[in-house]
């Protein structure tokens, strides 16, 4: 069976045409001219590219264009394709114009709900009072005490003095 690299081969032969010169009229590298002829599919490129190749070969050497397309295409091998069931394309979230309004609103009454639980827990506990002396449960017998602390400053302290019953 005849394939095209012996049928490009004969014809160039049978011509008289030396790789150089046929590179020379095609415009096609000296290599191609050598690999299409050898059938070295690797060094060579895709098949639109060599149909290309072959059909301008074929009117150097004077020979039937379609005959040589039609051996290219039955000796050239089949391509392994990869199919890729899950491609890796990167998902990017997009919100609509109502999401995003809906994200900001939710956001901001959450913002808001916090800031009235944190004055309505300032508001109903009641301040800080810090006493430095006297020490708790220590027993004090003058009758003039002086109390430190610290306090907020807007609270007033009232001091409850226990009477004895003498």
């Amino acid at each position: 069976m005849k394939t095209i690299g012996i049928y490009l081969r004969q014809a160039r032969e049978g011509q008289h045409i030396s790789y150089k010169e046929l590179s020379r009229h095609t415009k096609i590298k000296p290599e191609f001219l050598e690999a299409i002829e050898n059938s070295d599919w690797q060094k060579l490129p895709e098949l639109p590219v060599l149909v290309g190749f072959v059909k301008s070969i074929s009117d150097v050497v004077n020979i039937n264009r379609e005959q040589a397309v039609a051996l290219l295409r039955r000796d050239y091998p089949p391509q392994k394709v990869s199919l890729n069931p899950r491609p890796d394309v990167k998902r990017e979230i997009r919100l609509g114009q109502r999401a995003l309004w809906a994200f900001l609103g939710s956001i901001a009454i959450i913002c808001m709900s916090a800031y009235l639980y944190s004055q309505y827990k300032a508001f109903t506990s009641p301040p800080r009072v810090t006493i430095i002396s006297p020490a708790e449960n220590e027993l004090v017998s003058a009758h003039k005490i002086t109390v430190r602390g610290t306090t907020d400053s807007t609270a007033t302290v009232k001091i409850k003095w226990p009477t004895r019953a003498c």
